[in-house]
């Protein structure tokens, strides 16, 4: 069966590039002959054809290797997983899940460096003794002097901005990019512009990083808004990115740089969810659609990537661990993505962030992480990355038509928005997607049920 597959894989390339390679190889020969014949050396017929067959061969592969798939099944073969100790999980090392009775190949990350973080689980990335900043959107008011910033923060009244970020200034060895954000800025948008919900679990992440007392002789803050932040200060920094690219400056002009690593040249393992939609000069950010590519089935969703649209997710969101881009130190510090299609799943992913690290820190052998398809469909590996939803809110007492409705816990619909949606409604209980087995489950994560009304 793996000898078809094989026959399958070989003739597929043939297709695609014997056409071509033959043609090389006929022109190698032709101006080999050239050569000898201008020096007045002749060959026989044989070596002529030889020589041709051989530079067909030669620039098959080379046409063969330009493809990711092909460079990732080559120059992994043979190669197995290892695992390390009795770990279940990537902590020790990537982690790859291979299908069939063959095992899966060793991990290949071809064109670019490995990302020791992503490539590996929650566990490793949130261990680092640097210290951690989170960085969260700024309200305009709170800035009087826009034309002093580095960056374009804030454009009145404007849908769109683009931005061309040059890292290169602050001696931060990543090239020139541009990048656009699509905002809500001109309207009362209370779902995607500053939400106070996005930040109100904050101090729980504090908390479950430093669970040692407060040192008061430690003057920098853990919560940084936007506009208060400047590339080096990133740089030197593991860093929690809180909000879509839409709210939060930072979360577009970090991303871009992450996402160029895994594009150029493309990844053979591919980033697991993100805000970004490609347009003709980079990447454009907003929080209403979360692209997500894990592997196995989304349940409600199908296999495959798929974009959930925040009118049937809106309380979904997505947690994202990978090297810090702009970090000068070797290894690089850490970086989080934490952002939902409304502020309701952000808020909720913080929290789950916070569970997070807490269990890894509390329970010995716990780890977490999702499973993505490789270039090989047949082997997928495990990233530091998790699909998260808010499945319980808890809301304020309200009055409605004249009545009094008591504070409450309630379940809420994860396909649709909540038909009792309250503006007080804060996220109580939280699930993570579970792709590390088929079928794909959602688990609980964390529940706050000590404050009910």
């Amino acid at each position: 069966m793996r000898s078809n597959e094989a026959f399958r894989e070989l003739f597929a390339a043939t297709r695609r590039y014997g056409w071509r390679s033959w043609v090389t190889g006929v022109t190698i020969a032709a101006t080999v002959a050239a050569f000898l014949s201008a020096a007045g050396v002749t060959m026989k017929l044989w070596f002529y054809i030889a020589l041709a067959a051989a530079g067909s061969g030669v620039s098959f592969a080379v046409f063969a290797l330009g493809q990711p798939r092909y460079r990732f099944k080559v120059l992994t073969l043979g190669m197995k997983v290892l695992h390390e100790g009795g770990e279940s999980g990537p902590a020790g090392g990537l982690h790859l899940v291979g299908d069939g009775p063959h095992p899966a190949l060793a991990p290949v990350a071809l064109g670019r460096a490995i990302d020791s973080a992503y490539e590996a689980g929650f566990r490793r990335l949130l261990v680092d003794a640097d210290p951690w900043i989170a960085v969260i959107p700024s309200s305009p008011r709170d800035v009087s002097k826009p034309h002093e910033l580095v960056y374009r923060m804030f454009a009145k009244g404007q849908v769109r901005t683009q931005i061309r970020f040059q890292a290169g200034e602050f001696g931060i060895p990543v090239d020139t990019y541009t990048f656009e954000r699509e905002l809500s800025e001109g309207t009362h948008d209370a779902d995607h512009m500053l939400a106070v919900k996005d930040l109100i679990y904050l101090p729980h992440l504090y908390r479950a990083i430093y669970p040692e007392p407060l040192d008061m002789n430690v003057a920098e803050p853990f919560i940084w808004p936007e506009h208060c932040v400047d590339p080096p200060l990133l740089a030197t920094r593991n860093v929690v990115l809180v909000g879509g690219g839409d709210t939060n400056f930072w979360h577009g002009a970090v991303f871009e740089a992450v996402w160029r690593k895994f594009a150029e040249p493309p990844s053979t393992i591919p980033l697991a969810m993100h805000f970004r939609h490609p347009t003709a000069s980079g990447g454009r950010y907003d929080s209403r659609g979360l692209n997500v590519s894990l592997a196995g089935e989304l349940p409600g969703a199908g296999r495959g990537e798929r974009v959930l649209d925040e009118r049937v997710f809106p309380t979904y969101a997505m947690i994202l661990g990978c090297d810090n881009p702009f970090s000068t130190r070797t290894p690089p510090h850490r970086c989080v993505f934490v952002a939902g299609t409304r502020s309701l799943g952000t808020g909720g992913a913080v929290l789950a962030l916070a569970a997070v690290a807490a269990n890894i820190r509390h329970q010995p052998g716990t780890d977490y992480w999702s499973l993505v398809s490789s270039v090989d469909e047949k082997v997928r590996a495990g990233v530091s990355a998790l699909l998260c939803r808010v499945t319980r809110v808890q809301v304020a007492w309200r009055r409605i038509e004249g009545h009094l409705h008591r504070r409450e816990q309630r379940s809420i619909p994860t396909d649709r928005p909540d038909p009792f949606y309250s503006d007080s409604a804060v996220p109580a209980e939280v699930e993570f997607l579970d792709n590390r087995a088929e079928p794909s489950v959602w688990r609980a994560l964390v529940s706050n049920v000590s404050a009910r009304g």
